[in-house]
């Protein structure tokens, strides 16, 4: 009987340690999108995040002083989240880019050198976002980084992590971030 008692004792704690790093993740992940999933890309030039709400934009323009947004989902003129972001930057004076990509696409240079364009010559400091802010969010981040930021290829390919969301492991499709900004290393040199 006391057998039978430890063995069940074992097994609950062999799964608890199985599972463990699992919620581990899912805990970091919730909290990621609840802060927003905000990081600083360059202190003080560039920064990242998810779609944010309102409230949380208009929090964030304002603590960061923010002059930019440079919106990766594109224009979305029928849809809330759209009016809210345009109004929030029309009452704070803040600059609107918006330029579309797919998470799940490789993204033409053409697309590349456009983005990097608007960045280049937007008001700073700029917020990028997209629906998430791991993704396409990841992918420019890291061209940001490498391009301005002063850091290498692989320490700003950092911005395509799991940190951030950015999971191609897992949904395969969006590894077309990493793709897309290996292939701009490999033809750019930092600047």
């Amino acid at each position: 009987m006391r057998m039978k008692s430890v063995v069940r004792a074992y097994r609950k704690s062999l799964i608890f340690l199985v599972m463990s790093p699992g919620l581990v993740f899912a805990s970091y992940l919730g909290y990621v999108y609840e802060t927003g999933n905000f990081h600083a890309v360059v202190a003080e030039e560039a920064y990242r995040s998810r779609q944010l709400d309102e409230a949380e934009l208009r929090y964030y323009l304002q603590t960061y002083q923010i002059r930019s947004i440079l919106n990766l989902r594109g224009t979305n003129q029928g849809s809330e989240w759209y009016q809210a972001e345009r109004l929030v930057a029309e009452q704070l004076n803040v600059k609107l880019f918006d330029y579309g990509i797919s998470a799940n696409r490789d993204v033409p240079e053409a697309d590349v050198d456009a983005i990097l364009t608007i960045i280049r010559e937007a008001p700073k400091p700029i917020l990028i976002h997209c629906k998430s802010g791991a993704d396409r969010t990841g992918l420019v981040a890291a061209l940001y980084q490498y391009s301005w930021g002063g850091r290498n290829a692989e320490e700003a390919s950092g911005q395509l992590s799991m940190l951030y969301g950015h999971l191609p492991f897992i949904w395969n499709s969006t590894a077309a971030m990493d793709r897309t900004y290996w292939r701009y290393v490999s033809t750019h040199s930092a600047k």
